[in-house]
This record gives C-alpha cells, structure tokens and sequence, in this order.
C-alpha cells in the first residue's frame, strides 16, 4: 500500500486499533512511529500520517549494502520498541511502502497500519520484508539478506536475536569494506 498515492491517508475498519493503541500512537510517545491523526465516521476509522521529511523505503530503492543493512537494522530496532508501548510487533504492517527514512537524520520510522494477516509469525513478516528489500538490491546484499533468513529458519528467533545477527553482519560488511 503506496500511502504517497493515497494522499497518506488511509481508511479502515474501526475495531483495527483498540482505544489503548490510539491512545499511545497520538501520545507522540511512539517515536518509532510516523506521527498520524484519527477521525472515525461510519464504522470506519480514517487514519492521516505525517511524513514530513521522510521517503519510504519504495521509493529510495537503496541497493547499497550498507545502506540496506542500517535499514533493515534500524527497522527491527523500531519494531522491538513497539513492544514497550504494549503495541504488538505483529499487528504492525511491515514492508517498503510502510517503512519510511530519513536521509539526513539517518532515521527509520514506521507507518502504523494495522496488519490484517494474523495467521503469519512475526519471523515470517520479517523475512517477507527481507525479500522486498532484496528486490533491487545489488548482488552482495542479497547474499547476506540471504544468510539472515537462512539463519532465521533454522529456529524459532526473538526480534532481538535478529537484531544482533543483522548487526553482525553490519560490522563484518564494514570490516571488509563492502559498500
């Protein structure tokens, strides 16, 4: 879901974000997240977000490896943030077009679209926003966006534990002066 295209406005239904979520998210506590307004009219919940200063992730179309890796990074570390706000990291959408970057403050910030897949695990949504990030990237980061999901599957992973493996990985790409 392109929210440039939508004006970044998006409808729906009311029962997706409970009252304590609504309330958290215009606390403006939720620094993970691109700030957003709320109107309800309808049974329909319209939700307005802010993205002044940032571009999604789409629409950079970083192919770099370490500018996909900081990314990437940095994303799981605002997703793992969720958490201390009791919004839970599964119910956030996650992909490039709801992944938003700063290029001079450097900084990741997600747009809160409530998930409607709720059959998925959270390692599964993380994996599906490493194969969108593979699209377009160049050859190298492939391989290592790769490793991180090979290492994925082979058990069960808190967000933390991808966090760790992904910045590994980052310093090794440093290290070796891949760009």
């Amino acid at each position: 879901m392109d929210l440039k295209e939508k004006n970044y406005q998006i409808e729906i239904p009311e029962e997706s974000i409970k009252s304590f979520e609504e309330k958290v998210l215009l606390s403006g506590l939720c620094d993970f997240i691109i700030p957003m307004s709320f109107s309800s009219y309808g049974g329909k919940r319209k939700i307005t977000y802010e993205c002044s200063g940032y571009a999604s992730v789409k629409e950079l179309q970083i192919s770099k490896v370490r500018d996909v890796f900081e990314i990437l990074e940095k994303t799981l570390l605002s997703l793992n943030k969720s958490t201390e706000f009791l919004i839970d990291p599964l119910k956030i959408t996650l992909t490039p077009e709801t992944v938003y970057y700063n290029l001079k403050q450097k900084d990741v910030k997600i747009a809160y679209i409530p998930s409607e897949n709720k059959s998925k695990s959270l390692n599964d949504n993380i994996s599906f926003y490493i194969d969108s990030l593979s699209e377009g990237a160049a050859e190298e980061a492939c391989k290592y966006l790769d490793h991180i999901k090979e290492s994925m599957k082979k058990g069960h992973h808190s967000i933390k534990d991808i966090i760790t493996k992904v910045g590994e990985m980052r310093r090794e790409i440093y290290l070796c002066g891949i760009e």
